[in-house]
């Protein structure tokens, strides 16, 4: 019905609207916060990541010039500590822009993880076989 370009860019907006609104979802349930599911708050969490984005970004160009310049083992250090710092840094920006109190825990570590595995996922299920 459609070609790969056409059917690769069609999920990556249906993720686009997705995301936001799965995060939404999940942080109601999960940490029981009742966001409601407006388009602020819809933005707000789209805000939140590209945030996120932004900041695996300069934590990954970081961690490679660490393992340029540096030892070798600075900069595989520096890329796992980047990895396991996404679900931290995802807590506080959520808590940050939408001025919510989820605790950082190991619970919340977990869900919040999961959580961003699991919209990767259904991204790639969207995109279909390469």
């Amino acid at each position: 019905m459609f070609d790969k370009r056409t059917r690769q860019g069609l999920a990556t907006l249906i993720m686009l609207v997705l995301t936001p609104i799965i995060n939404i979802a999940a942080f109601n349930h999960f940490f029981d916060l009742g966001i409601p599911l407006t388009l602020g708050t819809w933005f707000l969490v789209f805000l939140v990541g590209l945030f996120v984005a932004i900041i695996l970004v300069a934590l990954f160009l970081a961690s490679i010039l660490g393992f340029a310049f540096g030892k070798g083992l600075v900069g595989v250090v520096a890329l796992g500590a980047t990895f396991l710092a996404i679900p931290v840094v995802y807590i506080l920006s959520f808590n940050f822009l939408l001025e919510t109190a989820v605790p950082i825990t190991g619970e919340s570590y977990i869900v919040v993880a999961l959580v961003l595995i699991a919209t990767m996922v259904l991204s790639g299920v969207l995109r279909g076989p390469r």
